[in-house]
């Protein structure tokens, strides 16, 4: 119960700060005439060139991060794959090659409906592993007092909020809702 009520602080936190951004990214297409513009204009336009750079440099070192753990995984992944020696680092190589590549020589269509295909079967993996494990659980364990561990929580957080974030594609989201406020808040709520 615990973990939930944090899941739930990092939602509303997560959430606002995303519609915080579609806002801004409204107000900027109104005072350019611009659309798709992204979060390093925001910052800039929104901060200044100083604060802007700041949060241009967290922005960076952030996606690197995640980048960073995708390909190391993703690696991994490739090396159980393609088990062919112990060359430190080959499949990490393979990894970030191949999705570069295909990212590269592919149509932008392409990518955008393997990528629609991809969240398809993440939603329905999702969906299969939680109605598996939902038969298997014993909810009696998991909501017994003895087995609450809020002192626990605080270690968590990173990951709960790291695990929301998606801020960087909401510039998009307005764009193409067209700035249409309401659906814009319904996919962020929705969506999230």
């Amino acid at each position: 119960l615990p973990s939930s009520i944090a899941m739930g602080v990092a939602w509303i936190y997560m959430t606002m700060s995303g519609l915080l951004i579609a806002e801004l990214s409204l107000n900027r297409m109104g005072d350019t005439g611009r659309t798709g513009g992204g979060l390093l204009d925001l910052y800039k336009a929104s901060l200044g060139v100083g604060w802007g750079r700041v949060g241009s440099v967290a922005y960076f070192f952030l996606h690197y991060a995640v980048l960073v753990a995708y390909i190391a995984q993703g690696g991994l992944n490739v090396n159980e794959l393609l088990p062919i020696g112990n060359f430190v680092g080959f499949g990490q190589v393979v990894f970030a090659g191949g999705i570069a590549g295909s990212i590269y020589w592919m149509k932008p269509s392409v990518v955008e409906k393997i990528n629609s295909i991809l969240v398809g079967g993440v939603f329905i993996t999702f969906l299969a592993i939680t109605s598996i494990g939902a038969r298997t659980a014993d909810m009696n364990a998991l909501f017994s007092p003895i087995n609450q561990h809020p002192s626990e929580v605080v270690n968590a957080f990173p990951i709960l909020f790291l695990s929301m974030v998606y801020h960087n594609i909401v510039p998009t989201i307005v764009t193409q809702l067209e700035g249409d406020r309401s659906k814009i808040i319904r996919a962020i709520i929705g969506g999230t």
